[in-house]
């Protein structure tokens, strides 16, 4: 059997990378939270994600994919395999054509829509203020302000989990509330985004206050995923229910619901653990199925 220390020498000959160990998962995640991972991989090119993810392939090697951590909590034992993440060499922007951009998906979708907004092209200026990847704005259907990423995206590419590069249309794509039919182990490359060329003022005006609104009603200045759970329909908040069930502000050791939003489960002294997190998303889920017959379903990855 190969050892470790061949398998690694072999993987940095193959990809050109070598794999960084025992990183905590609580300094790449908004949440901070989430022990160490035994092998990060920042893969700088197409190239490299090719090799990566066909190597792995070959060795029976299982992977996760990580954007910007943002909508991801990980376990207090932390990641026993591997995780890929864009590197900078894929934090692109690229100009196409008249009102279209590619995108790649290791660069910040608040980045994204501030050049685009200063640049006069709407369309993305619901995305100010999401804290997430554009490749993990992508598969999750990152949104906020009725619009989200569905409603302005072209094209997707990507690398399958046997290493081919392909792309897909927008239109081949199944978009759901805050999801995608994207294949688990598929890395996104990058993105293409169609908008309308208007004026600077407006779309930046628009950008600023979609974020004034989102400073005024959620808690940002603290750790957290943003909004923990899908909104069981358009006319019943989370948020809402939580806060009827009398959670709001409920605290299980260092997580605590915010008490301005409900629908935020916080870590505000950056010390709560990934088990206090999931005890206080299960009472939530509890209380509201006891008093509303509603299911709270986790908007937030828990790997």
């Amino acid at each position: 059997m190969e050892s470790e220390a061949q398998l690694l020498s072999d993987f940095e000959k193959v990809v050109g990378v070598a794999p960084r160990q025992g990183v905590l998962g609580r300094v790449l995640t908004t949440f901070c939270i989430g022990g160490p991972i035994r092998f990060l991989v920042d893969l700088q090119t197409p190239e490299q994600v090719q090799a990566c993810v066909a190597f792995l392939k070959a060795h029976a090697l299982d992977y996760q994919v990580l954007g910007a951590g943002s909508n991801l909590l990980i376990p207090d034992t932390g990641v026993a395999g591997w995780v890929l993440r864009p590197g900078t060499g894929l934090r692109y922007l690229k100009h196409w054509s008249d009102g279209v951009f590619e995108a790649g998906a290791g660069l910040p979708i608040m980045t994204l829509s501030r050049k685009l907004c200063a640049a006069g092209c709407a369309g993305l200026e619901f995305a100010g203020g999401i804290p997430g990847s554009v490749g993990g704005a992508v598969r999750m259907n990152a949104g906020a302000h009725g619009s989200d990423i569905a409603q302005v995206l072209r094209a997707v590419h990507l690398i399958n989990d046997d290493g081919r590069r392909y792309s897909l249309k927008a239109e081949e794509i199944q978009f759901g509330y805050r999801s995608s039919n994207l294949p688990q182990g598929a890395f996104v490359l990058s993105a293409v985004f169609r908008t309308v060329k208007t004026d600077p003022t407006a779309t930046q005006a628009r950008r600023a206050a979609f974020l004034a609104e989102r400073r005024l009603k959620q808690p940002l200045e603290y750790a957290s995923a943003g909004s923990f759970f899908r909104n069981p329909s358009p006319q019943q908040s989370a948020g809402l229910l939580i806060e009827k069930a009398g959670l709001k502000g409920h605290r299980i050791g260092g997580a605590q619901i915010s008490v301005k939003h409900a629908n935020w489960i916080i870590n505000p002294e950056k010390k709560a653990s990934c088990a206090e997190v999931t005890t206080l998303m299960q009472l939530c889920q509890k209380r509201v199925q006891e008093l509303f017959s509603l299911e709270l379903i986790p908007e937030v990855v828990r790997w």
